[in-house]
């Protein structure tokens, strides 16, 4: 378009000429298609969405982590404000509806959907805002970014230092939520999730997080078609080269674990009883018959320990003759999760009680947790979201050995594990 001069007046060319032009050769032509795509934009965030949820089990396709937040933010590029948040949030919500639908399973129909729709979209919120956060530098879209290699660099590390940071705060927020982090998806990877033993589980997300930025600058850097046709290895260079030093030294800390470990042989029965039939009182004799069965086969096998989750058996003191007998004629210990004491046996009455707080969680699931017997004491842990604390009793006259405040952990169901 040719300019002109009309009475003093420069007629500029108009802007989205101008625009046009500037964004670069043609082979990034492909690139600014996802502008285009109107509103197919939200069809794309939800399979993101949806890939984001497959990474974990089932089916646990964990390849799809390494791609996910590259792709979440080459999708919301070219937005701001609301606009991006908006896409985002549904792309993490379609993760969290698919990955919490476990929740389903809950007998109480209407509380269970409702706790399915309110802890999905509360999660939801926390990806939405580190793409809503990393997103903005995108916002005039993937054909305009041309940035040096250190600017490439660090956002890479920075992208991932802010999805950790959200990750820890959504794990204290509330009384807490640490499920489904991204580093999650990697627990088959045993090399690599061996940085976990002094990072947690926020090292591996940050690694996966570091690679798959990196992996779309790379895409970006090929797309231009450079001078230079091995430009998109600067990118890739230093998060692989960190994934190669963590998986080697994973290598390593196995090979060494394995040579000092004896082998351990672990039996553990889990019966698949639907939960409305757990709930129900006139089965218990059924569930337990089919725990038992399950057990017998599992002794086959001659475990050192055999192991009833949570739950799985309905012990009372009519049946428990019939499982102390399965395990005399094993000769194989069981841990289960049940309490048990004893009365004083010339009173009948309680040799101590210690009286703790009752215990209070947002999410109204009670306390799962069981005290531990060692040594002298009895130790018990109450992580509620109102009083968290660990607490050690004396095993003879129940008073306080020592107390320790846990109001800077998150919330849990666990029992304390001694560990030597």
């Amino acid at each position: 378009m040719r300019e002109t001069v009309t009475g003093g007046w420069r007629l500029r060319k108009p802007k989205a000429v101008r625009s046009t032009r500037r964004g670069g050769s043609g082979n990034l032509a492909h690139l600014s298609v996802i502008i285009k795509l109107g509103q197919a934009r939200w069809l794309l965030v939800m399979l993101v969405g949806l890939a984001w949820a497959l990474a974990y089990p089932e089916p646990r396709w964990s390849v799809f982590a390494w791609l996910v937040p590259g792709c979440l933010l080459a999708v919301v590029s070219g937005r701001e404000g609301w606009r991006l948040f908006g896409l985002a949030f549904l792309a993490a919500l379609v993760f969290r509806l698919v990955s919490l639908r476990f929740l389903l399973n809950i007998p109480h129909t209407g509380g269970a959907i409702g706790g399915w729709l309110a802890l999905s979209v509360y999660a939801a919120l926390f990806s939405a805002a580190w793409a809503w956060i990393c997103g903005v530098w995108f916002r005039c879209g993937l054909a305009d970014q041309n940035w040096p290699w250190i600017k490439r660099f660090c956002f890479g590390l920075f992208a991932a230092a802010v999805w950790v940071g959200i990750e820890m705060f959504q794990a204290r927020a509330l009384g807490g939520y640490p499920w489904n982090f991204l580093g999650v998806t990697q627990f088959e990877n045993n090399p690599l999730i061996q940085i976990a033993a002094f990072t947690g589980v926020y090292g591996v997300s940050f690694l996966i997080v570091w690679f798959s930025v990196s992996v779309l600058f790379a895409i970006l850097k090929i797309c231009r078609a450079t001078a230079n046709p091995w430009a998109w290895m600067t990118d890739l260079a230093a998060p692989c080269i960190v994934l190669v030093c963590v998986c080697t030294f994973g290598f390593l800390r196995l090979d060494v674990i394995v040579k000092i470990s004896e082998p351990f042989r672990v039996a553990v029965v889990q019966p698949s009883i639907p939960q409305r039939l757990i709930w129900e009182s006139g089965n218990k004799e059924e569930r337990m018959d089919k725990v038992l069965e399950l057990s017998e086969l599992a002794l086959v096998s001659k475990p050192d320990v055999l192991i009833w989750p949570e739950s799985s058996a309905p012990v009372t003191q009519e049946n428990w003759p019939r499982v102390k007998r399965l395990l005399l004629e094993a000769n194989t210990p069981l841990v289960l999760g049940i309490d048990d004491f004893e009365r004083d046996a010339d009173t009948g009455e309680d040799e101590w009680n210690y009286e703790m707080p009752t215990p209070f969680f947002v999410f109204r699931w009670g306390p799962a947790m069981s005290p531990t017997l060692y040594k002298d004491k009895v130790i018990f842990l109450q992580d509620d979201d109102l009083n968290p604390a660990i607490v050690a009793l004396d095993k003879a006259t129940g008073k306080v050995a020592w107390r320790d405040d846990r109001s800077d952990q998150a919330v849990n169901y666990s029992h304390p594990v001694i560990c030597q």
